[in-house]
């Protein structure tokens, strides 16, 4: 994507400036002094409306083990704003079931905590009594005791998007969901920041872009000259 690209480059020219021709002296001259950083046109942030999140859990249905654990995952995930690999290798021991919360460890073996809501919280504790025991520390099982990896649940979010009908659903739509509406909320981007585990402010401005515009047009009628 162009965002990626952007980075990269970024990356690169410092790379060549600090690295090569300061720090190790390599060039007498910084080599890409006249390749132009890309800034990336602005983008909205694309989330689930509260309509589409409701479509996609009235279509798990409440008797199979498969449909319980997987709206128990979903839940989580919009609710604490996971990384999919996050919410994938989360193991009981790091689940504090006094305080709901677990111990989330991060890129860059940074630590954050998660604590679920109250509803996810539901669909979460019906999943841990229907969940096979005594077979593996990982949370997120198959009927098997197996575990389920990355491409598991990718194939779970493309039957999902079959059974609910709602075809744009993936699991980091769910974290750009749960940061959208935090902000819509009214929390600081310094809280979404530690929430969604963001190394830095850069990510999470993007939260905010559509937040501050809404809350700009909402502020006309205050501040207007009739």
């Amino acid at each position: 994507t162009e965002d990626s690209i952007a980075s990269m480059l970024t990356c690169i020219k410092v790379w060549s400036n600090q690295f090569v021709l300061k720090q190790r002296d390599m060039t007498q001259t910084d080599l890409l002094r006249k390749v132009t950083r890309i800034t990336p046109p602005e983008k909205t942030v694309d989330i689930l409306t509260s309509a589409e999140i409701e479509q996609v859990i009235d279509s798990f249905g409440s008797v199979t083990f498969e449909d319980i654990r997987n709206r128990a995952f979903f839940s989580v995930l919009l609710t604490t704003g996971m990384r999919l690999r996050e919410a994938s290798e989360l193991t009981m021991d790091r689940w504090d079931v006094s305080n709901a919360r677990f111990t989330i460890h991060c890129k860059g073996d940074r630590i954050r905590y998660a604590v679920i809501g109250d509803r996810a919280l539901k669909f979460f504790q019906q999943y841990i009594r229907m969940r096979p025991k005594h077979t593996s520390n990982n949370v997120w099982l198959q009927r098997n005791g197996n575990t389920i990896g990355i491409d598991g649940w990718q194939m779970v979010f493309r039957r999902m998007k079959v059974q609910s009908g709602v075809t744009r659903v993936r699991a980091h739509l769910l974290r750009h969901t749960a940061g959208s509406v935090a902000i819509n909320k009214g929390a600081e981007r310094a809280l979404v920041q530690d929430m969604l585990g963001h190394a830095s402010d850069f990510m999470t401005r993007r939260y905010t872009r559509e937040a501050r515009k809404m809350t700009a047009a909402a502020s006309m009628p205050q501040y207007s000259a009739m």
